[in-house]
């Protein structure tokens, strides 16, 4: 009965050892060293994408680009890289990763819903630039054909030709990069709309149409303009860095750890082994004495 409760004990107390190398062991698997190149490269994806949507952002912008497909690419690209970067749960590094992730996702979030904003003012100011020369050229001729009572042409002095230069400096609103061009078409416009009293019926409702689409313009100019301005205050690439930067010290903080954990495991491995081994040993030499 004492061999056999000697024996449960010894077990017992096997079991213990082993059950510290197996928590060893388990601690020393919690860090995997190619997360810190899959989390890298996320964010360096992360970067490249957000660089090339400025730059077809700004494409779109001059009308360099005739549609909005390379933007919408690169909105997908970022969708897909926050949904990897997500799956990573770098809150398992360090607590404080999941606050600089929310930032970043956020600032994601802001710029992504600014970049549709601009698609879609882009796109009313690119058909009002589509229909204004039409506008124009419908004002110039219903000015040439305009009659007074005797049906003798009516002469407008000067309006044909302020019609010619508010629609160039209007169209050059589409690859402009200022706001000067804005007060240029101001500028060309306002003295036009001042005379609307000396013009033709017939004419004076085609000019009506020629500026509302001009002020139309202008202010879809503004308001892209604005959205750009708002565009290039989202700190994208800040929060990219600064979660790269906390992401870095954290993985050295946790490779520390993981490697007291693997030189704490050799070591009690190798305590076990001379446990056993002597264990073993002096088994051995009882059984000879017995013998």
């Amino acid at each position: 009965m004492k061999a056999l409760l000697r024996l449960f004990s010894y077990l017992i107390l096997a079991s213990a050892l082993l059950a510290v190398l197996g928590y060893l062991h388990l601690k020393t698997q919690e860090l995997n060293p190619a997360t810190r190149e899959t989390i890298n490269g996320l964010l360096r994806d992360l970067q490249q994408i957000d660089a090339e949507i400025d730059t077809d952002v700004l494409r779109s912008k001059t009308g360099m680009s005739k549609n909005y497909d390379s933007v919408a690419r690169a909105q997908t690209l970022i969708a897909k890289a926050q949904e990897a970067l997500a799956s990573q749960r770098l809150e398992s590094f360090d607590y404080s990763l999941k606050d600089a992730e929310k930032r970043l996702t956020d600032a994601l979030s802001t710029k992504l819903e600014l970049v549709d904003r601009f698609k879609a003012q882009n796109a009313i100011l690119r058909n009002s630039l589509r229909f204004v020369p039409l506008a124009a050229e419908d004002l110039k001729q219903k000015l040439r054909e305009a009659r007074d009572p005797a049906g003798k042409p009516v002469q407008v002095p000067g309006l044909a030709d302020g019609v010619d230069q508010a629609l160039v400096e209007t169209l050059k609103l589409e690859a402009a990069a200022d706001t000067g061009a804005v007060a240029k078409v101001r500028e060309r416009i306002s003295p036009l709309v001042a005379r609307r009293a000396e013009y033709p019926p017939a004419a004076g409702e085609s000019f009506d149409i020629f500026a509302n689409h001009v002020i139309t313009i202008v202010a879809q100019k503004e308001r892209e303009d604005e959205v750009l301005a708002d565009m290039a205050k989202v700190p994208v690439v800040d929060n990219i860095n600064s979660l790269g930067e906390t992401f870095a010290a954290s993985f050295e903080l946790a490779n520390a750890v993981h490697e007291k954990y693997r030189m704490a495991m050799l070591g009690y491995a190798a305590f076990l082994i001379a446990l056993f081994s002597f264990a073993f040993g002096r088994r051995v030499s009882q059984s000879a004495a017995a013998a």
